[in-house]
């Protein structure tokens, strides 16, 4: 080989490598903020939720459910807005499995919304210990799904941040 072929050899071997460093450099901070992005809407969900868990036991408690409405559309609006978001954006680094598992847990956050939280208020005052139980055995059940796909985010979650060589925060295993 001779002294020309083997500086350009060099030189495309060189170009390689520091391609693939600039590529996984740039990278790698995208697939932060795109973990990061889905971390804190679930966390936002994870708070959202909790607080309107304790409303509807206050409502329930004084059997006042009129107070519940407001609250619940916030709540709604933003899954709604948080699912439009992730419908939209690229993917990055390998993202699609992570956003895909992200959106069928805010589908079944918002089917919870609609089919478990709104029926609480349409209860009155003179709503029975029956009908009250029903509608918490209805929260209940739903939030057997809703776990299975907050473990299903968590698996591609593991997987991503393992593919694009970042670690998770300890409690992100917790939720």
């Amino acid at each position: 080989m001779s002294q020309s072929s083997k500086s350009k050899y060099l030189a495309i071997v060189i170009a390689m490598i520091t391609g693939l460093f600039s590529c996984t450099m740039v990278s790698k901070p995208q697939a932060v903020a795109m973990n990061n992005t889905m971390a804190q809407i679930n966390d936002s969900i994870f708070y959202m939720g909790k607080e309107f868990g304790n409303m509807i036991g206050d409502a329930v408690t004084s059997r006042n459910f009129s107070c519940l409405a407001a609250p619940r559309r916030r709540f709604e609006e933003f899954i709604d807005t948080s699912r439009q978001r992730l419908v939209l954006m690229k993917d990055v680094s390998g993202s699609a499995q992570l956003r895909k598992s992200e959106i069928e847990f805010l589908d079944v956050e918002k089917h919870m919304v609609k089919d478990d939280f709104i029926p609480f208020e349409h209860l009155t005052s003179f709503a029975t210990l029956q009908e009250i139980t029903g509608l918490f055995d209805k929260i209940r059940e739903d939030a057997k799904v809703e776990t299975d796909k907050m473990g299903n985010f968590k698996r591609e979650q593991w997987a991503y941040a393992k593919r694009n060589g970042f670690k998770l925060a300890p409690n992100a295993a917790e939720r």
